[in-house]
């Protein structure tokens, strides 16, 4: 077998995903639960915002709650969680996520 048929793959050409979340419902009343589901965040802890707020995860369904306002992704860097609204004016919402260690954002 000549020596350029199997190379090793170089680790430089993977790149990682885009990170994603995905909100539902889109419209909710206040006190009603809104679900987050995040992908592609790799193993960092995400930190989560309502306008630029800190937020209550009521329940963590896929990863775990860390710290107050945050979740540890699974090992495939996914996360599904459940925020309270309470308190939450009327009207749009901007919900943020950001990697503990800033290396993510959306």
């Amino acid at each position: 077998m000549p020596d350029d048929a199997r190379k090793d793959p170089d680790p430089a050409d993977f790149t990682a995903p885009e990170p994603e979340l995905d909100v539902h419902p889109l419209s909710i009343l206040e006190g009603q639960p809104l679900i987050v589901r995040g992908r592609g965040w790799d193993t960092c802890p995400v930190l989560l915002t309502v306008n630029d707020r800190p937020v209550r995860i009521a329940r963590a369904a896929l990863g775990a709650i860390w710290r107050p306002r945050g979740v540890q992704p699974d090992a495939h860097g996914e996360f599904v969680v459940e925020l309270s609204t309470l308190g939450l004016s009327l009207g749009k919402q901007v919900i943020t996520a950001i990697s503990a260690h800033e290396t993510r954002k959306t």
